[in-house]
């Protein structure tokens, strides 16, 4: 007796073969534990194998073990392994027993220190309400697949009573189908080195006059770019707050310069309103923060009231003029570096 394999056209990115029996032949493989167990409509996305002749197969008295061809996932050959009347002794005729393997070599031994982490699913067609019975396992789901274990699945992947029990439809006229899919874990190939660039006491005072204080007629404005630590930054100032004015006070935010957003930074700084009358009395913010190009700010949205910064009374503001001031302590990049 002998297998056949007829490979009959895929449905998309699903391979599905048919394996008939005719005259004698067969094969063998290895276990794993932890099952849950849940339906659902959508096919495996990889591979499907049925076999017909159920009947015949069982009926052999041999310890078979059916392996699927070779599907391509992630990057890297797989194959099912099936035994159809389970796989150890402990559950001989108890259960059908499914394993998902590496097919990377013909011979399927694998060199010393390859590996590659996998998160897989397994299934069995229920042909009566055209579902699929996923088996999963329950913890630990991404495996380690190496040359010390090239095959990851479960030893209890279904009892033959289920697979029997026409209500379910696993086995309709003779005829079974399982089914894998299967993730792979790729490393990016990328590291972070993170360093310190600047750090006390190398840090100077930037300065910003902003002159015509009552003149400004925009939401906003920009100061000119200044370096500290070898980065580039500005400063956002809001004359009527950043939130339209509702709130009635200033936000004034420590900006990463845009050349500089391709890589992610973290700063320590103060944001100072200078009182002009007594530096005693100066409105002070202080804060460390990563930047990032989807985040390159740091500051306050209530920074000092629009009132008391205008009234001239309190020294923040005199001949017209506002000064902003800006110290960066300690600055760390973190460089993404391809491997």
């Amino acid at each position: 007796m002998r297998w056949s394999k007829v490979t009959a056209k895929r449905r998309k990115d699903t391979s599905h073969e048919i394996f008939q029996m005719e005259e004698n032949q067969y094969v063998t493989s290895e276990i794993s534990n932890g099952i849950i167990r849940y339906h659902r409509e959508l096919p495996p996305s990889q591979h499907l194998l049925q076999i017909n002749s159920y009947s015949s197969l069982s009926a052999s008295k041999l310890d078979e073990q059916l392996k699927s061809g070779v599907f391509e996932s992630g990057g890297y050959n797989w194959r099912m392994i099936v035994y159809l009347r389970g796989h150890s002794e402990a559950n001989k005729d108890k259960y059908i027993s499914l394993y998902l393997a590496v097919a990377e070599t013909q011979d399927d031994e694998l060199p010393v220190g390859w590996e590659v982490w996998v998160n897989f699913n397994l299934f069995v067609h229920d042909q009566t309400n055209d579902k699929y019975l996923v088996v999963q396992g329950s913890q630990n789901r991404l495996k380690r697949f190496c040359s010390a274990k090239s095959e990851w699945g479960f030893d209890e992947f279904l009892s033959m009573d289920s697979f029997k029990d026409t209500k379910n439809g696993y086995l309709v006229d003779d005829s079974c189908t399982f089914g894998a899919e299967v993730f792979v874990a790729k490393c990016s190939g990328k590291r972070e080195c993170v360093s310190t660039v600047l750090k006390p006491p190398s840090y100077e005072t930037y300065i910003w006059k902003l002159e015509n204080f009552s003149q400004i007629k925009t939401d906003f404005c920009y100061s000119e770019s200044f370096t500290a630590g070898g980065t580039k930054w500005k400063l956002k100032f809001y004359p009527k707050g950043d939130k339209g004015g509702r709130n009635g006070f200033v936000s004034i935010f420590l900006v990463l310069d845009e050349t500089q957003i391709s890589e992610k930074w973290y700063a320590e700084s103060t944001l100072r309103v200078r009182n002009q009358l007594s530096t005693l009395r100066n409105r002070v913010a202080n804060g460390g923060k990563w930047f990032r190009y989807w985040f390159s700010y740091w500051g306050l949205s209530e920074f000092i009231s629009v009132q008391e910064l205008k009234d001239t009374t309190k020294g923040f503001c005199v001949n017209d003029t506002v000064i902003i001031e800006c110290q960066i302590s300690l600055i760390i990049q973190a460089q993404l570096h391809e491997d």
